[in-house]
């Protein structure tokens, strides 16, 4: 997971355990790991499919070895494997005529909780024809395992948009696409396990959307009731729309500035886990958004029917993170020191989280913070 988490264009990755005088090999991927038998090393039997494997690994090129192929550059010549950054590469879009991303940074807004297997980096979206090579826009490319049931998040976004006010509150998506062959059970038979049985079986799908800024830079007291609105009237139009988000979030709110007038543009993003009204969970598991912007029932009970009302408590707490956690943009609490740590901190299980809000609203003092 460390390596997942510090390399995102990995699509699985090998390892050993050793305990002498036995290793085993073991393969993880987003669906979970496969071991081998322990190999005696110190006897033929166990000591020839070793060395096979060392031998092996000479030779492997790049895709088999974990480096996703969509993440490569013809105009370089460093080994996947040399690669210090994904910063810097030029990508081609499939079915995207005449257009190409240059990837600049990667997007970090985990907010110090959680992170997803999901790898996304702002770019430049330009056009290969014209005299000028064509206009250039920030964009992010968002790289995401998702459950293959679930709908796709473009296909759910080009929905949305076909409505003209969806771009008041949704972010704007540009292409998307599911990657050929990167799922866990068509990785597995490559390498040999014939027939894999995959339990929640992820898809690799990107997608391309308009770039927006955290919402955390909108931490004045006078931005707060300006989120909240602009969310609500997103809440709104998704229920018109038959539609949940499942995951309001401090990491999954953005804005841009309007030109001409310097005012700016609250969106949602992120609609990987949104579901539809008429669908039990939109294919796969049922979806459990950040924890800590969760409503308690819902940390309670997870298999509890989605409703609007749980979206408007997740926008609660959303709220009340930003109000308690930023000033100007910044969150300089450490985590021993976190205002809201009983939220998030290591080994809290859900109900141990909905038993912490709980509390936490029951509070005179420190609610907020000295202006509220």
């Amino acid at each position: 997971m460390e390596t997942f988490g510090a390399v995102g264009d990995r699509t699985h990755i090998f390892g050993l355990v050793l305990e002498r005088p036995t290793v085993a090999l073991w393969y993880f991927d987003r669906c979970g790991a496969l071991c081998t038998p322990a190999l005696n090393v110190m006897e033929p039997k166990g000591f020839l499919p070793f060395l096979k494997f060392l031998s092996a690994l000479v030779y492997t090129e790049d895709g088999a070895l974990g480096f996703n192929p969509f993440y490569t550059d013809p105009s370089m010549d460093i080994p996947a494997g040399m690669r210090k950054s994904l910063g810097g590469l030029t990508l081609n879009i499939p079915d995207f005529a005449n257009t190409s991303l240059r990837l600049k940074e990667e997007v970090v807004r985990r907010t110090g909780l959680v992170s997803r297997a999901t790898l996304v980096w702002k770019a430049e979206l330009r056009e290969t024809e014209g005299e000028d090579g064509g206009a250039v826009q920030d964009v992010v490319i968002k790289s995401s395992w998702q459950h293959s049931a679930r709908t796709l998040e473009s296909r759910i976004l080009l929905e949305l948009h076909k409505e003209h006010q969806a771009r008041d509150y949704i972010v704007w998506c540009f292409h998307g696409w599911e990657q050929p062959g990167a799922t866990g059970s068509s990785q597995r038979a490559k390498f040999g396990q014939s027939g894999p049985q995959v339990v929640n079986e992820r898809a690799l799908r990107h997608t391309v959307l308009e770039y927006l800024g955290p919402v955390t830079d909108l931490s004045q007291p006078f931005h707060i009731p300006s989120i909240g609105w602009s969310i609500m009237q997103a809440i709104k139009f998704l229920n018109d729309m038959q539609w949940y988000h499942c995951d309001i979030s401090v990491g999954n709110i953005g804005f841009r500035f309007i030109p001409n007038c310097g005012g700016v543009s609250i969106k949602l993003h992120d609609f990987d886990l949104a579901k539809h009204h008429n669908t039990s969970n939109s294919g796969g598991p049922p979806p459990m958004g950040t924890l800590p912007f969760m409503s308690i029932e819902l940390l309670e009970r997870p298999t509890s029917p989605q409703m609007i009302g749980f979206e408007v408590e997740a926008l609660l707490w959303t709220l009340l993170w930003i109000v308690r956690v930023y000033t100007n943009g910044e969150g300089k609490h450490p985590d021993a020191d976190h205002p809201l740590r009983d939220w998030f901190a290591n080994g809290r299980t859900p109900k141990d989280i909905a038993a912490s809000k709980s509390r936490y609203l029951q509070l005179i003092l420190g609610y907020t913070n000295e202006f509220y």
